[in-house]
């Protein structure tokens, strides 16, 4: 079981999923909460692992800040390409029925807005009627906690596992203290992935 699956963009504040990963491997265990850098290790082949990551999760979470939906390369936005990582994951997430929770990133300084429907392409677009959670950094651990709460509401599994040692936390890998970006670019056709290039950027 994956547990809680951390969808994110480098692009835009990425700490925040960071120290919410931390929190939540400290409550469930490294094993039930995944976040590509820190998940996988040297030699993982990417796309097959993040893909296995996802098929098994109860629960996707969606970290959005203040550039998730404007962060571009050029003169298109990262979430309008078909290669998109974080478009793919949530996709995914809702095609297979995994339930989705959007975290709303606040005062880091700026603050990330609701997404409307027509922001985002239609395979995602239901993301818009999800009630988000907003996390602000002036409410840190209290937000944290309640945010704790919320996931275990809409994936009681993680209930019923018990608050690990200290010492069953892994520590993060080296690679998360840099800048991410993912080797492979995927193209999504139906309901699946029919081919993955290099390139492509989380």
């Amino acid at each position: 079981m994956a547990g809680v699956f951390i969808n994110y963009r480098t692009k835009d504040h990425p700490l925040g999923a960071a120290a919410i990963h931390d929190h939540l491997a400290r409550r469930f265990g490294s094993d039930h909460v995944f976040r590509d850098c820190v998940s996988m290790n040297p030699g993982d082949n990417y796309p097959d692992q993040l893909r296995a990551a996802l098929m098994k999760s109860d629960l996707l979470m969606a970290v959005i800040g203040p550039h998730w939906i404007t962060a571009a390369e050029g003169d298109q936005r990262l979430i309008e390409r078909r290669s998109d990582w974080v478009r793919f994951e949530i996709a995914t997430a809702f095609q297979r029925g995994i339930p989705v929770l959007p975290v709303l990133l606040k005062d880091t300084p700026a603050s990330a807005t609701h997404i409307a429907k027509d922001d985002v392409p239609a395979d995602i677009s239901a993301i818009a009627l999800i009630q988000a959670f907003e996390f602000s950094q002036f409410r840190f651990g209290a937000d944290l906690d309640l945010l704790t709460t919320r996931v275990v509401e809409l994936a009681p599994v993680l209930d019923e596992l018990d608050a690990p040692a200290p010492s069953a936390v892994s520590p993060p890998h080296a690679a998360a203290s840099t800048t991410t970006t993912s080797t492979r670019d995927v193209h999504i056709a139906g309901n699946g992935v029919i081919g993955i290039n290099n390139g492509g950027m989380r």
